[in-house]
């Protein structure tokens, strides 16, 4: 069986084991509900954590401090029944498809001319704080107490992973969520521009602000070109809910063109069904990306 590797996204996170506890029950359990009852067994799921770089307390359970801003009221929770449902594609979608570059133009357009508003949600403002730090420099205390860029700490620790898991000679298939798309990104150009002949098999981005107009603009300015990276052999697949307002721009496939090898990205719009303890949706929440029926087919096709 392949060997999956997570990489999580914005904001605080609870400690690794439950974060990586959370990704295979969500994994799992859309499998099963959405693959008629489709068990893959152990999976052989490594999970690159990085909040502990950028926050010093991790986000917790105890429910003698609920009203502490580190209690997380966004575990992972099962669906509610018949939550679990397949995005109806509309006209707007297929409008976006067919007429991406206009649709983009319009996309950044409004994006540039709604800054503000798009800036004020809890969401995007981190977001925002998270990419500045990884953009402008910003220095963060590393494993070994030194500190350094937290762009250099950050991505350090998805390239060695990588590289242990492609020495042993397996198949790599790299999920990554919110900014860790970014990271998987920059990390996957990277890592083949050093050997040209490092390889994953294929790469899941889910809730991406890739497509945001702030970002392209840094991966045209850093790389030159916006395209897949080299080093993805098989597919790389987009999933996006168009309520998330991390990924403004579901489409990627008009912002990021083929690799040397032909591949390019495949956009495919979702619906996040995630509701936390409070009764609030979050449609960027990773829980509901990873069990939905789109998601669960795609990674079912791969293992």
């Amino acid at each position: 069986m392949a060997t999956i590797v997570g990489i999580h996204g914005l904001a605080n996170k609870p400690l690794p084991d439950v974060e990586k506890a959370g990704w295979i029950d969500a994994i799992k359990e859309g499998l099963s509900k959405n693959c008629d009852g489709f068990d893959p067994g152990a999976l052989d799921f490594h999970l690159v954590y990085w909040a502990s770089f950028m926050y010093r307390y991790a986000l917790h359970r105890d429910a003698g401090y609920p009203m502490d801003s580190h209690f997380d009221d966004e575990p992972y929770i099962e669906a509610l029944p018949r939550a679990l449902k397949r995005h109806d594609d509309g006209i707007l979608d297929a409008a976006l498809r067919t007429f991406g570059n206009l649709a983009d133009i319009v996309t950044d357009r409004v994006a540039e001319e709604h800054a503000f508003d798009w800036a004020t949600g809890p969401l995007t403002e981190r977001l925002l704080k998270d990419l500045q730090a990884y953009y402008s420099g910003k220095k963060v205390r590393d494993a070994q107490d030194n500190m350094r860029p937290a762009r250099d700490v950050i991505c350090e620790g998805l390239a060695a992973k990588l590289k242990e898991l492609r020495a042993q000679g397996r198949e790599i298939i790299l999920i990554s969520h919110s900014m860790g798309t970014i990271i998987a990104y920059d990390v996957l150009r990277d890592l083949c521009k050093a050997d040209p002949g490092f390889a994953v098999q294929h790469l899941i981005t889910l809730g991406s602000p890739l497509g945001l107009s702030y970002v392209k603009t840094k991966v045209a300015n850093e790389r030159g070109e916006r395209r897949s990276p080299t080093a993805v052999r098989g597919t790389w697949v987009n999933f996006a809910d168009r309520n998330d307002p991390v990924s403004l721009d579901t489409h990627l496939s008009d912002d990021y063109g083929a690799n040397a090898g032909g591949i390019r990205v495949r956009d495919d719009v979702v619906a996040n069904d995630y509701v936390g303890e409070r009764g609030r949706p979050n449609p960027h929440k990773i829980y509901g990306y990873l069990r939905t029926p789109e998601f669960s087919e795609h990674l079912k096709s791969l293992l």
